[in-house]
């Protein structure tokens, strides 16, 4: 019995090496992949971001694709100065912001939810059509565009306003007009008391397709919504013409965890009520320091986003919500093209960015090396940052198409939040997250 216990023991121990070995080498094989191509990587995520550029007689603006969503969505652009400011796009950004701000609807401050030549809804009608007969052309966005203040569901957005203000907030805080926040403040308020009418029970309470997972009927009380109104209500506290109360943000925030968070999971749930968790605002509460990286908090909730669904389902972290929502609450439209599962189980390019920016916030350098693999064998092999990705890892996790329905690429949203990783990594030091560097990534650039 000792002689089969000693020859289990050193079976275990030798597995356990060899173990052990593999995962070193798998380790050291992202990192090496990572140093070959981080280069080109940099070039392709940037040209994503600034090949959506576009010049019309009122200056430069940011459209959110270059087919389907050839449309100037204020959602997709708000989130993309967050890649603007690093490549220094400064004149893009302030103009695409001075026209939102401009086009605020003066009978209830309503930000416009996008801009256009054409109804967007045509336009992706002819681009799926373009799909069928091959001759079919993408339509341009001409000096002649209208704003609009409905989604193609017809129902206003609640998030509009508040990205707004995020983007102004960050594009303030880049330096490039000292004056800029003055000369708009007196706007900006009226778009930060837009929200005033919107509490119910102490959490904002929004309509049906109001957020970006504007597939699903989800009104109610999100976790979303209401974790960016207190991040950015929380960083309007220094400017007093907002009149932001600290009690009310300490009574938010109690009322955001009662709600929201679910002590089985640690992570939090989407909406009020229901069992789905998305990973989109779990892991903005650790980049936008709803809880700090150094906090238990944040140490507690990421562990619990590696441990659930949402990160190992599939092999990699960034599909949007797990379980997928109920069908009828998905859009009938978009389920009938295969897409009933838009915001549910389908990989985005800015989520899967964005949970490696977050391993590497909270020291997981092996973790983050897996994931900027895999993304940058993706954009390597498209040649672009695409929208949206099959939750196939057996065949490299395509791009997603169907007969009336291709990934948007190259897609804003996503290529800004791989550049804003980018950032990440050089500000961050590469040799910090890479300890055997050959020093190619200190001679990448973000100026094209």
């Amino acid at each position: 019995t000792l002689l089969f216990s000693a020859i289990a023991f050193l079976f275990s121990l030798n597995s356990l090496t060899l173990f052990s070995q593999e995962t070193t080498d798998a380790q050291n094989n992202d990192r090496d992949f990572i140093e070959q191509n981080w280069n080109k990587f940099v070039e392709i995520s940037n040209k994503s971001l600034t090949d959506n550029i576009i010049t019309l007689s009122k200056g430069q603006f940011l459209t959110a694709g270059q087919h389907q969503f050839k449309t100037l969505w204020t959602r997709d652009f708000c989130y993309s100065v967050r890649g603007l400011i690093p490549l220094k796009k400064y004149a893009v950004i302030k103009n695409h912001l001075n026209y939102l701000i401009d086009h605020i609807r003066e009978k209830d401050n309503q930000a416009p939810v996008f801009a256009d030549s054409m109804n967007p809804k045509k336009r992706a009608a002819w681009v799926s059509l373009s799909h069928i007969f091959r001759f079919i052309r993408n339509l341009a966005i001409t000096d002649n565009i209208s704003v609009y203040y409905e989604s193609v569901h017809g129902y206003p957005t609640i998030d509009a306003n508040m990205l707004i203000l995020m983007a102004s907030l960050d594009y303030s805080s880049s330096g490039d007009d000292p004056f800029w926040w003055e000369s708009q403040e007196e706007k900006l308020v009226k778009i930060y008391r837009y929200y005033d009418k919107y509490f119910k029970d102490g959490l904002i309470y929004q309509g049906p397709f109001a957020d970006w997972q504007d597939s699903v009927y989800r009104n109610g009380h999100t976790f979303l919504t209401n974790l960016l109104y207190y991040v950015i209500s929380q960083r309007l506290l220094k400017f007093p013409a907002f009149q932001v109360s600290e009690d009310d943000l300490k009574k938010l925030r109690k009322k955001i965890e009662l709600d929201f968070f679910d002590q089985q999971s640690g992570l939090y749930r989407t909406i009020k009520g229901a069992k789905q968790i998305s990973i989109d605002g779990n892991l903005l509460a650790i980049d936008l320091k709803y809880h700090h990286p150094d906090s238990p908090e944040a140490i507690n909730l990421y562990a619990a986003l590696k441990r659930s669904p949402l990160w190992v389902k599939y092999g990699l972290p960034g599909i949007a919500t797990s379980p997928n929502y109920p069908k009828k609450w998905q859009y009938r439209a978009l389920r009938s093209i295969g897409l009933g599962n838009y915001h549910g189980e389908m990989f985005w390019s800015w989520t899967l960015a964005l949970s490696i920016k977050v391993a590497y916030l909270m020291n997981d350098k092996s973790e983050g090396n897996r994931i900027m693999a895999t993304l940058m064998k993706m954009i390597l092999r498209d040649k672009a940052v695409g929208e949206i990705y099959s939750p196939n890892p057996r065949k490299n996790y395509p791009n997603w198409r169907s007969r009336f329905y291709w990934s948007e690429s190259p897609f804003s949203w996503g290529s800004a939040f791989v550049v804003d990783l980018i950032d990440y990594v050089n500000d961050k030091g590469p040799g910090k997250l890479f300890p055997n560097f050959n020093g190619a990534i200190k001679r990448s650039t973000h100026n094209l």
